[in-house]
């Protein structure tokens, strides 16, 4: 049986766009509620590249975060 990961700061997770583009993102912070505060990093040409989101819920869904897919699943 597999371990449950928690998410802790520093930790790599994905983050679903509004136009369903998967972005990587780093744990800022672990919220009391289960949440997280995200800083997703963007493939834009211009600007910082980089967004920081607040009470991010886990999920598979656009708007949410979710744990990177080890190889071979």
């Amino acid at each position: 049986m597999a371990a449950i990961q928690k998410p802790t700061i520093g930790r790599i997770v994905f983050f679903v766009t509004e136009e369903e583009e998967t972005l990587p993102g780093i744990i800022t912070k672990v919220n009391d509620d289960g949440t997280i505060n995200l800083r997703v990093f963007t493939n834009q040409e211009h600007g910082s590249g980089a967004i920081l989101l607040t009470n991010v819920h886990q999920g598979k869904k656009e708007k949410q975060w979710s744990w990177p897919a080890k190889d071979g699943e």
